[in-house]
């Protein structure tokens, strides 16, 4: 790897870990006999992990804290604008996968189309702003953003499996920004 800052460090450290976990989480870890045999400190902490499982809300919610949120607070002005042009390109995505009640009332965002989920999605992670609920079968997470000086909001409601789609995306346009930075 070429000299990084250490800002660029702790973003592909997130980046890693977050890919890690993924992959944790698809390959049954905590079905394996390695698992199985690991000892906790805590053994209460065990319980709940293989109760919850690695995909579980908490875990998407630091998954997204650190690739949406984490980014924001340390790099530069200057490197956080680039890498946000990269981000930002999750909305199409996005919008695809949302729920028909999602909405906002922020100006210019009357339509699915035209909200701007990432900033919103940041906020409501930055801010613990996410609720899950379950209807027909299926686990929804809300996203909530608002600001009550203005009175605007925006819900941005799915499916929590489509949030996986969201993280692999997220993972592969701040590697792409990343490479252009830093081409080999």
């Amino acid at each position: 790897m070429p000299n990084i800052s250490a800002e660029e460090s702790l973003l592909l450290q997130c980046l890693a870990t977050t890919s890690l976990l993924g992959e944790l989480s698809n390959a049954k870890f905590l079905e394996s006999d390695y698992y199985k045999r690991l000892a906790f400190g805590n053994g209460e902490i065990k319980k709940v992990l293989t109760i919850s499982g690695l995909g579980n809300p908490a875990t998407m919610q630091m998954m997204l804290y650190a690739l949406l949120t984490i980014p924001r607070e340390i790099l530069s002005r200057t490197a956080y604008s680039v890498l946000e042009t990269y981000i930002e390109r999750i909305n199409p995505l996005v919008c695809h996968l949302v729920e028909e009640d999602t909405s906002s009332s922020y100006d210019g965002e009357e339509t699915r189309a035209n909200i701007d989920y990432f900033r919103h999605i940041r906020n409501a992670i930055a801010h613990s702003k996410c609720s899950y609920l379950s209807k027909g079968g299926k686990n929804f997470v809300v996203f909530s953003d608002s600001n009550p000086t203005e009175s605007k909001a925006c819900f941005i409601k799915m499916e929590c499996y489509k949030v996986g789609l969201i993280l692999m995306e997220l993972q592969r346009l701040i590697m792409e920004y990343y490479n252009h930075k830093h081409p080999e």
